[in-house]
């Protein structure tokens, strides 16, 4: 691609090279818990697109479950079953989300158990939608080497699944919504297997130490999988929404703040600056996140945190995206990955280094006065014209805010008394007002998840509050001292059980474990 064609529609159109690298990410969009949840299940198990579902048709869906009713008991015919099961409260009905149009607002239903995916759990009517399972499956290729990262999604599809040893009301569900619309054929469908694409974000072998999102994601994802015969289908379904929303979200968000550390990384080496040693590479890309440039922080408002690595994300994703134009009209095109390649064995460390090395060696075919300059005063002037996505208000970031924002906070639900449905929040506001802002403060069904998470990663060790901090740090949670000590934070902790005074612990506390 030609700077030209990249400067004709710089919001629509990547380098090819900036594509295959491990700068991008499956363009995510508005979603919820649920929905997260459920395009898994279509991903895993149902081979189905998240763009084939009709909300509208779940009131067809019940009356097909009264006939498969009906057909299992007489008694069922009159006894509005289907209707309580799926439209009331007690049942499978997820509340309504607050904000719809129209007079009769879409129904929703709780991912309980495979087959509801296939009618539910999707933002708005019937039209392209992304799918979050995709998403996922890059999650997973950025937290794990190959053979690691398809034994997870093995064992996570088997988990999936509606089996004896799950509770009697999920394996009803499960029956009847069988019987009411047969799909033909066992689940899953088809075995899913880390592609290529999905691997570009793996780090290879660590040489520091802390954790990215991904990687931190893939271990507690693991321990969420280990506790499913102890609980109901419900209760497990909820810790593994946590798990998706912390996990997919920051991912998302590494993703972003690793393109703004690339183009600072370009922009030196244009300069002519030393290039950094691997260590020094991979402390920026894979641990940045747990001190100096956290993601988000805990007890104070999230949002304007996540715009501001939005809009260094578009100036990085703008600039190089210009480097790489400018390269291949020099006819010095970028021969190698930026990031993990598999094929030659090379540490995505080592693609970042080969390809500043690549840009230093070239720098005056961009430019033969000042290199860096020029690519600065072209990015910014670039930037200049698209404003709105600079402010995440329109385009791809607007959709990455939206994913972000919706999938970690908690739900509104009309009536707003329905919103303690939601207990897997990482960010809450006053439900009494749609200005307050959206504050990181962990829900209850979030803080059991990261708790049990931590107490799996020490093994048979005491666990401290430093050890649930730094592994808060390893998905860019900062954890300000006062939120341990005397904070909601702590107080949360306390009212649900998970922390107990230790006078082992130095006169401080310890976790306790959840199961």
């Amino acid at each position: 691609m030609t700077l030209n064609e990249f400067l004709a529609d710089p919001t629509r159109q990547i380098h090819d090279s900036y594509k295959l690298s491990m700068l991008t990410v499956e363009a995510a969009e508005y979603a919820t818990g649920e929905v997260l949840l459920a395009s898994v299940y279509r991903k895993l198990l149902l081979d189905i697109r998240d763009a084939s579902i009709d909300l509208a048709k779940i009131p067809q869906l019940k009356d097909n479950l009264d006939r498969a009713f009906a057909q299992a008991d007489p008694l069922f015919a009159t006894a509005g079953v289907a209707e309580t099961l799926l439209f009331e409260a007690g049942g499978v009905a997820s509340p309504q989300k607050s904000g719809q149009q129209g007079l009769q607002p879409l129904r929703s239903l709780m991912p309980i158990v495979p087959e509801i995916a296939r009618h539910a759990c999707v933002i708005g009517r019937v039209r392209s939608r992304w799918n979050p399972g995709n998403l996922l499956m890059q999650v997973i290729g950025a937290g794990l080497d190959e053979m690691r990262g398809n034994e997870l999604l093995s064992r996570l599809t088997d988990a999936l699944l509606v089996t004896p040893t799950d509770d009697l009301f999920a394996r009803f569900l499960a029956d009847f919504l069988e019987r009411a619309e047969t799909s033909g054929g066992t689940l899953p469908k088809t075995r899913h297997r880390l592609e290529l694409d999905d691997r570009r974000g793996f780090r290879g072998p660590a040489s520091v130490d802390g954790l990215s999102p991904a990687e931190r994601f893939c271990r507690d994802l693991d321990a969420v999988l280990g506790i499913k015969g102890q609980l109901t289908r419900r209760q497990w379904c909820v810790l593994l929404e946590a798990a998706l929303r912390l996990g997919l979200a920051t991912h998302v968000m590494w993703v972003c703040q690793a393109n703004a550390i690339c183009w600072q990384l370009a922009l030196g080496a244009a300069h002519g600056q030393p290039i950094p040693d691997l260590p020094e590479i991979e402390r920026k890309l894979w641990t940045s996140h747990r001190d100096g440039a956290p993601l988000i922080e805990i007890g104070r408002p999230a949002v304007p945190g996540i715009k501001r690595i939005l809009e260094k994300y578009v100036a990085a994703r703008f600039g190089l995206n210009i480097l790489f134009c400018r390269l291949e009209d020099a006819g010095q095109i970028f021969p190698g990955v930026l990031g993990f390649d598999s094929g030659r064995g090379k540490s995505a460390a080592e693609g970042v280094r080969e390809f500043l090395l690549h840009v230093q060696a070239n720098r005056l075919s961009v430019d033969p006065q000042d290199p860096a300059r020029w690519l600065q005063q072209t990015c910014s002037d670039l930037c200049d014209k698209y404003p709105s996505q600079l402010a995440s208000t329109s385009g791809s970031t607007n959709n990455l805010r939206e994913f972000v924002v919706y999938s970690l906070g908690q739900l509104k639900t009309t009536p707003p008394d329905r919103r303690s449905y939601d207990q897997a929040f990482l960010m809450t506001s006053d439900e009494r007002s749609s200005h307050k802002p959206q504050v990181a403060q962990p829900g209850p069904a979030m803080l059991v998840f990261l708790a049990h998470a931590c107490c799996q990663t020490q093994g048979d060790l005491p666990v401290s509050l430093e050890d649930f901090r730094l592994h808060l740090n390893d998905y860019g949670l900062h954890t300000p001292a006062g939120e341990l000590l005397s904070g909601r934070l702590c107080f949360d902790l306390q009212n649900l059980g998970l922390v107990v005074d230790s006078p082992d612990a130095a006169g401080g506390r310890l976790l306790v474990r959840p199961f």
